[in-house]
């Protein structure tokens, strides 16, 4: 099933999280994200900026991931992805779209977290951040080497693979580890 969800919303995702109390959920893809395109060195963001991109992509996840936590339990073989970015990672970074770097590293550091604390409580919940890849998107533009179709493919083909030995890594589409 597929939900449309304002995911910055905390009442709509409660209400949702609600909705599907007493259903085990398999996957949970949190897909949301924004970005300022027009961030520099010189150009920084405002703070509102700068708090919209985390509230989107850092905060939201996280509140999505601890809400559907119980539906998630319910799964024989559960799994949260975090859709993320290679501009997320530091040891790869570069500069510009500094809110968005920042908020991509935070969502893989949360995710990261997460998955130790839930293993740690004892719940097997494969957590997962995944680069879709450059993508065709509104986002990614159109001179984007990938297809919105061969990104997905390639990350319903790792999610698929996957299993809780991987809880908490950083991967690509086509499943390459990413480094931090």
């Amino acid at each position: 099933t597929v939900e449309a969800l304002e995911v910055t919303d905390e009442a709509a995702v409660e209400k949702l999280a609600a909705k599907y109390k007493d259903t085990a959920i398999d996957v949970l893809i949190n897909n949301a994200g924004v970005a300022n395109r027009y961030e520099s060195a010189t150009r920084a963001p405002t703070l509102e900026a700068f708090r919209n991109v985390f509230d989107t992509n850092v905060f939201a996840p996280l509140k999505v991931a601890i809400a559907f936590s119980e539906s998630l339990g319910k799964s024989a073989s559960p799994k949260l992805v975090g859709i993320s970015s290679v501009l997320g990672s530091i040891s790869q970074g570069g500069g510009g779209y500094l809110s968005y770097r920042a908020s991509k590293a935070a969502l893989n550091a949360a995710y990261h977290a997460l998955a130790a604390d839930w293993k740690e409580l004892g719940r097997p919940v494969t957590v997962l951040s995944i680069h879709p890849g450059w993508v065709q998107t509104d986002m990614g533009g159109a001179q984007a080497p990938l297809t919105v179709q061969t990104s997905v493919d390639g990350i319903k083909s790792v999610i698929d693979k996957a299993s809780f030995a991987d809880t908490g890594r950083f991967l690509d589409y086509q499943g390459k580890e990413l480094p931090w």
